[in-house]
């Protein structure tokens, strides 16, 4: 008789294979648990990385972000009605035109999150205490205008002169000594600014500072002397940055300009055309673009353009220039859509002649205003190649900005952070935190002068010409979430910029 052992075993075998691939692909396998995980990632990771359900508390989850998750994926529309028209209007180009889940699939995605997610977020009980001291700085608070509202402060060098903006719509010229020279009103809030040879100031407007979507920014050009405004580019998503560079190398200047928006905005470049003129080309098409950096990171002759984006598909991407203004996306950095991305720059921490990472998150101002162990201050090293490893954090509740120097002279990189998020109850002082290198580690400190306002950014400047570097906070006190007491007191001794002198190199 023949052996037909072999053949029982082969079909066997195809029969088991076949079973397997058959729950593969139908999930006829799995618990419900896993079908609910399966469908949850299936759909939460289409937009952007995967946000783990252990990122947030139920609670959060539930009445919070599950709601913008329904809307964006087309199954309630109801927040369109608390939207302005103009609003309204741009947000429906980007919603689906009809629901991306069924019933049955968005029940499935909310019971995951509601089954896995923590009922409280819990924080690392390593971490460092923060000393009450500044060693190596001097604090001096400084009133400019009335209760501070500022956008941005940027320091010329060259003159000594200091601009401050103003949610106001105001822009002030002040001397090292932060006496105000003169002041302009603008059309919208500022955001940035360029100062030109001839003493023209180039500025960044916001249009409308607060969430939206209207195309009501711009990039404008102010006469020095007749104070006189010309528009250079407009219709622009609130626009938070901008850089400069010529980018195909016909000697002429283009602009990138993020244009963070709210639920719709881009990345832009603006090839200078000559006579005035800029063409428009949309980089990324995603709102939340927050800064730029342009250099040469491939070495080909061509500038190259680092972006931070946030609102979601939260990345550090790199747009290789491949000449005639065609770019190469390439994603270094990937953060869950619930980090809150808020500032990077590019720094060498380990001498190794390769510029590393610092970035912050913490922005916690939109569906999940609450504490988190993964917001704060990071370094991540460069490998090699642009490729990226976290290498130091710190948990800073609501990380703004950082900037990282040698502030005491001692051959190694410091870094000094603002929160615009942190403990106000109990730790207002964190809104402020100096990381001193110790050759091993980073020391937190930080100053009670921090209390005396809500610090959206950071500059590190030789404000005093003595050959080391400053730090200037700039107060944009906000009141939302700030008790009363402590409002209170801004109102009574209003800061609008806290000046941290270095004495590194007094005797």
């Amino acid at each position: 008789m023949p052996n037909t052992d072999g053949y029982t075993l082969r079909w066997r075998s195809y029969q088991i294979a076949w079973v397997i691939t058959v729950c593969l692909l139908y999930g006829s396998c799995l618990s419900p648990e896993q079908k609910d995980e399966k469908i949850a990632r299936q759909y939460c990771s289409n937009c952007h990385t995967f946000p783990e359900a252990s990122l947030l508390p139920k609670a959060i989850w539930k009445t919070s972000v599950m709601p913008q998750m329904a809307f964006r994926m087309g199954r309630d529309l109801s927040t369109l009605n608390t939207l302005s028209s103009a609003d309204r209007t741009e947000v429906m180009t980007i919603l689906p035109p009809q629901s991306m889940v069924t019933e049955e699939e968005w029940q499935s995605i909310q019971r995951y999150y509601e089954k896995n997610a923590p009922d409280s977020l819990t924080f690392p009980q390593d971490k460092k205490q923060i000393a009450l001291t500044l060693p190596g700085f001097q604090a001096e608070a400084i009133r400019v205008g009335s209760f501070p509202l500022h956008t941005f402060l940027d320091f010329d060098a060259g003159d000594h002169r200091i601009f401050l903006g103003s949610r106001l719509n105001k822009l002030y010229a002040l001397n090292d000594q932060f006496q105000v020279q003169d002041s302009t009103t603008l059309t919208s809030p500022p955001s940035m600014l360029f100062r030109e040879p001839d003493g023209s100031l180039t500025i960044l407007l916001m249009g409308i500072m607060d969430p939206n979507d209207q195309a009501a920014g711009k990039l404008a050009r102010m006469d020095g002397k007749t104070k006189a405004i010309t528009t250079l580019i407009d219709s622009l998503k609130r626009p938070v940055h901008m850089a400069r560079a010529d980018l195909d190398r016909d000697g002429k200047e283009d602009y990138v300009i993020c244009a963070f928006g709210n639920f719709t905005g881009n990345l832009l470049a603006f090839r200078n055309k000559g006579n005035g003129t800029y063409e428009r080309r949309t980089l990324v098409n995603l709102p939340g673009a927050r800064k730029t950096i342009i250099r040469d990171f491939d070495g080909n002759g061509l500038p190259d353009i680092m972006a931070l984006m946030s609102q979601g598909d939260e990345r550090i991407i790199l747009l290789l220039n491949q000449g005639r203004f065609d770019f190469r996306v390439t994603t270094l950095l990937t953060f869950p859509p619930l980090y809150g991305s808020s500032y990077f720059d590019l720094k060498d921490f380990n001498g190794d002649g390769n510029l590393d990472i610092l970035y912050t998150n913490g922005d916690n101002a939109d569906y999940s205003m609450t504490l988190k162990p993964y917001h704060g201050v990071h370094v991540f090293l460069n490998t090699g190649n642009n490729e990226f490893k976290e290498w130091w954090f710190y948990n800073m509740h609501g990380a703004s900005e950082a900037v990282a120097e040698d502030f005491d002279n001692d051959g190694d990189i410091d870094i000094a952070a603002v929160s615009f998020f942190p403990r106000f109850e109990a730790h207002a002082e964190e809104g402020f935190i100096y990381f001193k290198n110790t050759g091993t580690d980073y020391e937190p400190f930080a100053t009670p002068l921090a209390k005396d306002g809500r610090w959206l950014r950071i500059n590190a400047d030789d404000v005093d010409r003595d050959g080391d570097k400053d730090i200037l906070l700039t107060a944009l006190d906000f009141n939302n979430g700030i008790p009363t007491d402590l409002l209170t007191t801004w109102k009574e001794k209003p800061v609008s910029v806290l000046l941290l002198r270095n004495t590194a190199t007094m005797k």
